[in-house]
């Protein structure tokens, strides 16, 4: 949160102007919980656990036909 104080960088990554007010740090705590409870980030996990497994049993086919050589 300091760096977001003096860091014109940060401040537009996440869209605040130079005189915009940056966020109490509770702010993030209340909306990860929220999202936590939530099914937007189990949705979110699933999909973005999907393709991992597909390439991790990629991975597994490659070196075991390797390992058979």
């Amino acid at each position: 949160m300091e760096r977001l104080e003096f860091d014109l960088l940060f401040r537009w990554f996440v869209g605040l102007g130079i005189d915009d007010a940056v966020w109490d740090h509770s702010t993030f705590s209340k909306n990860r919980d929220r999202l936590l409870e939530g099914e937007i980030a189990a949705r979110f996990l699933s999909a973005r656990a999907s393709p991992a497994a597909g390439q991790a049993s990629t991975v597994e086919r490659r070196t075991s036909r390797w390992m058979a050589r």
